[in-house]
């Protein structure tokens, strides 16, 4: 399931405006992390950290296995790009 949510908040600059997505489930995990990892360089790097992330969690775990099992990378031994957040890349 994935849900969004937009709030604002205020800066010197004038609002500043959040959006928030939500992505729950073990498919849809996997499925966002491996679209943000075929984007830009921005994204490349978003899907880098949220694989670091996931990796050290047992539901993180089997959405990046179930992203693998279906064909997709098999982020549980690489990053997405070949970025690794924790080298400082």
């Amino acid at each position: 399931m994935i849900t969004t949510r937009i709030s604002q908040r205020h800066s010197d600059f004038g609002p500043d405006p959040k959006l928030t997505i939500t992505v729950q489930g073990t498919h849809d995990v996997g499925r966002i992390v491996h679209l943000l990892a075929r984007g830009r360089v921005e994204e490349i790097i978003a899907a880098a950290e949220a694989v670091r992330k996931l990796r050290r969690l047992p539901g993180g775990i089997a959405a990046l296995q179930s992203l693998a099992q279906a064909g997709g990378p098999d982020y549980m031994q690489e990053y997405p790009g070949g970025h690794d957040p924790a080298a400082g890349e």
